[in-house]
C-alpha cells in the first residue's frame, strides 16, 4: 500500500463519511466468494406442475455476478442465470433443450436505501452478526457501520431484476464458442423456443421479486456495528450506496457522462461509494472527486501496490487538532494584507518651497496617534478571511482598503493635495494536477489611485503623481509531502530563506529581486517593505503544518486495512484502503439436497412418522384462524390468530408455523407454491403479511421448505430499542397475526391438512437466560365448493393420524 496519499479537496456534500470501492475491488473478492461454492450448493431444480405447453424442466447453475459501472445515471450489476440440463416441453412427449443457454439480466438499482436509527439504539446492539440467506423473503435492514464485500453482497442480492439482456444473454456451441441469443432469435425457426424462455422468465422474475439467486444455498454473517473506544463511534442514520461518475480529466471535475478516466496503473475511476449521515441530508454524491488511491494516477513512486479505497470522514465528525492548510492561508492573508494609510506631506527644503508625498501602508509604518480608529478590525473567527472555492482545484480570497481621507496639507499650509488610493490583495490556493501533492499559494496587490493638486503653481513639487496603478505578484508551493523536513525552503517551495534586521524571513522568489531606489519617493518603498511582511509570515508556515496521526478501525477490519492517513486542506481525513482476501468462514454454504430450500418436486417414498422433539410443555400462545377458499381459482387466504391471554408479558424468540405433509392429498401440504413465490407484495400469486397488537417490535416472516413441508418461522426484526435483538414481546391481551393468501394443494375434494404451530419462548430479561418449546396442531378444512371454514386445534396424536402417521 503507498505510504502517502494525495490530500486532495474534496466536498462531501453533507455525508459524515464516504467509502469508496474500487470495481476491482468488488469483483475480485465476488470471484473468490462463489469460487467456493459447492456444486451441490449451486443447483436450482426447477420444474412446473403438469406437462403442458411451455412447462420447464431444467437444472439452473448458481448465478454470478459481474460489477459493470459505466453511467453516472445507472448501476450495471449483471446477474447471469445459466440452465443446466434444461427441457422445455411442447406437448407431453416434444421438448426442446436449452442446455448451455446462459441470461443475462441488469438488477434494478433503487434510488436510495435508507436505514433508520439513533445513536441510543446503535450502542445498545449486541456484536453479534445478521444473518443473510438465500430464504431471506424480504429485503434485509442492514445497519450501517461496516464497509465489506460481504455487506455489499448482501445489499445487491435483495435488489430487483430486470428484463433480461438478450443481445448479452448467449448459448454455447458445440466447438465452444457464443451464440447470442438476439442473433439467435433472429432466426425464425428459434421464435417458439425464444418465446417461451421469455415467459418462464418473466414467471420466475415475478416469483423472486429480488436477485436472492444470486445467493442461492448461500449465508453470509455481517457484523453489526461495534462501539468501542478503538473504533469510529459514528452510528449514522442513513446508508446510500452509488455509483461514481465520470471525472474530467483536465479540470478533475465531475461530468454526467463521457470516457472513464484511468489512473497509471490502468484502472477506471469507477467505483461505489457507501455515503453515510445521520441527519436528513447529502440526498446526492458529493460535489467533487474523492481521492481515490490506485485511480488517480497513485502511488506516485511508479510501483504496482495500490489502495482499492478510499475512506473520508468529515472534518466536524472527527477533528485531527492539526492546523489546517486552509487555516493556514487563512492566517497569511491576515498578516499580508495590504491597507493604505493617509500620507505625509514632508517639507524637505522651506527655503526653496519644495516638498515630497510619503506614502504610508499598515504593517510597514507607524500609526499616528489615533489613527487606528479608523482602520477596520478584521478577525479569521469572523470570517473575514474566508477562503471560497472558485473552481475545481482553487480556493480564493481578496479584500479591498482605502487610504482614509481625501484631503491633506503641508505643515504651513501652503501647500495642498487631494487623494483617492485604494489596495486589493488577494490570495488564491491551487492543488493543481490530482496526484500531486503541491500546492500554490499565490499572492497579489493592486495598488491605484490618483493624487491631484489643486494649485497651478506645482512646478517646485519634488514628486507629481498622475493616476497611479501598481500591481505586485509572489507565489510560493507547500508541499505536503515534506512535512517532515527541517529545510524549511523544502516544506515552502519557491522562495529563499534569508536575514532582514537580524530576522529570519522566506522571501519568494519573484518579491526577492526588488532593489529599492529612493525610499522616501518611490513605489519601491512599499515593495521593499511587503516583501518583509510576506517572508516574515511564510517562514513561519513549515512549523504550523505537520502530519496527522490518523488511526483508523471499523467494523469489518479483518477485511480491510487502512493506510496512512492524511488531511485534505479544509481538514477531512482521507485514508487509503485495501480490500484484503474476504473472510471464508463468514459464508456457510448449505448443500444438503433434502433441504434445499427451492426445490419444488414432491418427495417420493414418503414415510409419515411423529415428531418427536415436540415436549409435553403447554402452549403460552393461544390459536385461532379462519379460511377462505375460491374453488375455481383454487385460491385460499388464510389468517392464524396467536393472543397472549396469559394476563402476563411474554417473550418468544421465534414462532414457526409448519405446513405438514398429508398422505391422503398426494403428500403434498396446504401451499401449492415454492418458498421463491411468497412475497409481501399482495399483487404476487402467493403473499404474506404479519399484524401486530401490543408487539413493539416489528416482526418479519422466513419462508422455507424443509422436506416439502412450507415453514413460516416468525421472528424480531431490528432491536427496536431492546437490549436482545433475539426476542420479541406480546404484552398482556396482545396478538400477532400471520396472514397468507396462495393457491393450495387440492384434488377436488374436501381435503384436511396440518399446520404446527412451535414457539420458542424465552425470558423477558438478558439475565434471565431461560428458554423453551411448546407445540400445537391445527387442523385445516378445504371444502370443494369453496365454503368457509375454521381451523380447529387438535391433539398431537390426532394430527399423527391425519396426515398418515401409521398407528400402533
Amino acid at each position: 500500500m503507498s505510504e502517502t496519499f494525495t490530500p486532495r479537496y474534496l466536498s462531501l456534500g453533507g455525508y459524515n463519511h464516504v467509502c469508496a470501492i474500487s470495481e476491482k475491488a468488488i469483483n475480485s473478492a465476488m470471484v473468490s466468494i462463489f469460487e467456493k461454492r459447492p456444486s451441490s450448493a449451486g443447483q436450482l431444480v426447477w420444474e412446473n406442475e403438469q406437462a403442458s405447453d411451455g412447462q420447464l424442466k431444467s437444472t439452473l447453475l448458481a448465478p454470478q455476478i459481474e460489477l459493470d459501472v459505466e453511467t453516472v445515471n445507472s448501476l450495471n450489476f449483471k446477474l447471469a442465470l445459466r440452465f443446466d440440463k434444461g427441457q422445455i416441453y411442447f406437448g407431453q412427449n416434444t421438448y426442446q433443450r436449452v442446455d448451455g443457454w446462459v441470461v443475462i439480466f441488469n438488477l434494478v438499482w433503487p434510488k436510495e436505501a435508507t436505514h433508520d436509527g439513533t445513536r441510543r439504539q446503535f450502542g445498545e446492539l449486541e456484536n453479534t452478526p445478521e444473518t443473510v440467506d438465500s430464504t431471506q423473503s424480504s429485503i434485509i435492514g442492514l445497519s450501517p457501520g461496516e464497509y465489506s464485500v460481504h455487506r455489499l453482497l448482501a445489499i445487491i442480492a435483495y435488489l430487483d431484476w430486470g428484463s433480461p439482456v438478450w443481445e448479452e444473454s448467449y448459448l454455447t456451441e458445440q466447438d465452444g464458442t457464443k451464440l447470442y441469443l438476439d442473433k439467435w432469435a433472429a432466426d425464425s425457426s428459434n421464435n417458439a423456443l425464444y418465446s417461451q424462455v421469455q415467459q418462464f422468465i418473466r414467471e420466475l422474475g415475478l416469483s423472486n421479486k429480488h436477485a436472492s439467486l444470486l445467493m442461492q444455498n448461500m449465508q453470509v454473517d455481517i457484523p453489526r456495528p461495534k462501539l468501542s473506544e478503538e473504533q469510529v463511534a459514528l452510528a449514522p442514520k442513513m446508508l446510500r450506496l452509488q455509483q461514481y461518475p465520470y471525472i474530467n480529466a483536465a479540470t478533475q471535475g465531475l461530468e454526467d457522462d463521457g470516457s472513464p478516466m484511468t489512473g497509471q496503473n490502468g484502472n477506471p475511476h469507477n467505483c461505489l461509494c457507501f455515503c453515510e449521515i445521520d441527519f436528513d441530508q447529502g440526498s446526492s454524491l458529493p460535489e467533487d472527486p474523492l481521492p481515490f488511491n490506485g485511480n488517480f494516477a497513485w502511488p506516485g513512486d511508479g510501483s504496482k501496490d495500490e489502495s482499492l479505497g478510499t475512506f473520508v470522514i468529515d472534518s466536524s465528525v472527527l477533528n485531527t487538532g492539526c492546523t489546517t492548510l486552509h487555516q493556514v492561508v487563512q492566517m497569511i492573508c491576515q498578516k499580508v494584507l495590504v491597507c493604505p494609510l493617509v500620507p505625509h506631506m514632508i517639507d524637505k527644503r522651506p527655503d526653496e518651497n519644495t516638498i515630497y508625498l510619503s506614502q504610508r501602508f499598515l504593517g510597514i509604518d507607524d500609526m499616528d496617534d489615533g489613527e487606528s480608529s479608523t482602520i477596520p478590525a478584521l478577525r479569521i473567527e469572523n470570517g473575514d478571511f474566508d477562503l471560497v472555492k472558485s473552481s475545481d482545484v482553487q480556493y480564493r480570497w481578496s479584500k479591498s482598503f482605502s487610504a482614509p481621507g481625501e484631503h491633506i496639507s503641508s505643515s504651513g499650509g501652503a501647500w495642498s493635495a487631494e487623494y483617492h488610493l485604494t489596495a486589493e490583495t488577494s490570495i488564491c490556493l491551487d492543488s493543481g494536477t490530482s496526484d500531486s501533492l503541491i500546492f500554490t499559494l499565490s499572492g497579489h496587490v493592486n495598488y491605484s489611485g490618483s493624487i491631484s493638486w489643486p494649485r497651478e503653481d506645482v512646478y517646485n513639487v519634488a514628486q507629481w503623481f498622475p493616476d497611479i496603478s501598481h500591481d505586485v505578484n509572489w507565489t510560493a508551493a507547500i508541499n505536503m509531502g515534506e512535512l517532515d523536513s527541517d529545510d524549511p525552503t523544502a516544506k515552502v517551495g519557491r522562495c529563499n530563506l534569508e536575514n532582514s534586521d537580524d530576522l529570519e524571513i522566506l522571501v519568494p522568489s519573484d518579491l526577492d529581486s526588488v532593489v529599492p531606489s529612493d525610499p522616501e519617493t518611490s513605489w519601491d518603498y512599499f515593495l521593499r517593505g511587503y516583501r518583509t511582511m510576506v517572508g516574515s509570515m511564510l517562514v513561519d508556515v513549515p512549523g504550523m503544518l505537520s502530519p496527522p496521526n490518523v488511526k483508523v478501525a471499523y467494523p469489518g477490519k479483518d477485511e480491510l486495512e487502512f493506510g496512512i492517513g492524511a488531511l485534505n486542506p479544509v481538514g477531512d481525513i482521507i485514508v487509503p484502503i485495501d480490500y484484503l482476501y474476504p473472510n471464508p468462514s463468514r459464508v456457510t454454504w448449505i448443500s444438503t439436497p433434502e433441504d434445499h430450500p427451492q426445490n419444488t418436486n414432491t418427495a417420493t417414498n414418503v414415510v409419515y412418522t411423529s415428531d418427536t422433539s415436540v415436549t409435553k410443555d403447554i402452549p403460552h400462545i393461544t390459536w385461532t384462524g379462519t379460511l377462505a377458499y375460491d374453488a375455481d381459482t383454487k385460491k385460499a387466504n388464510l389468517t392464524l390468530q396467536g393472543s397472549n391471554k396469559s394476563g402476563a408479558k411474554l417473550a418468544f424468540k421465534t414462532v414457526k408455523a409448519t405446513f405438514l405433509r398429508v398422505q391422503a392429498v398426494s403428500d403434498h401440504c396446504l401451499w401449492n407454491a415454492d418458498c421463491g413465490s411468497w412475497s409481501q407484495d399482495t399483487t404476487s400469486d402467493s403473499h404474506w403479511s404479519i399484524t401486530r397488537d401490543s408487539i413493539p417490535q416489528n416482526l418479519k416472516a422466513r419462508v422455507e421448505i424443509v422436506n416439502n413441508e412450507m415453514q413460516f418461522t416468525i421472528s424480531p426484526q431490528g432491536t427496536a430499542g431492546y437490549a436482545d435483538p433475539d426476542r420479541f414481546f406480546i404484552s398482556a391481551g396482545g396478538s400477532l397475526t400471520l396472514n397468507l393468501n396462495g393457491k393450495a394443494n387440492t384434488d377436488g375434494s374436501d381435503d384436511t391438512f396440518i399446520v404446527q404451530l412451535t414457539e420458542n419462548w424465552a425470558g423477558l430479561t438478558v439475565a434471565r437466560p431461560i428458554n423453551g418449546r411448546a407445540d400445537a396442531f391445527m387442523a385445516i378444512e378445504v371444502k370443494a365448493d369453496g365454503a368457509s371454514t375454521t381451523p380447529s386445534i387438535i391433539t398431537q396424536s390426532e394430527a399423527d393420524a391425519e396426515r398418515g402417521v401409521k398407528q400402533t
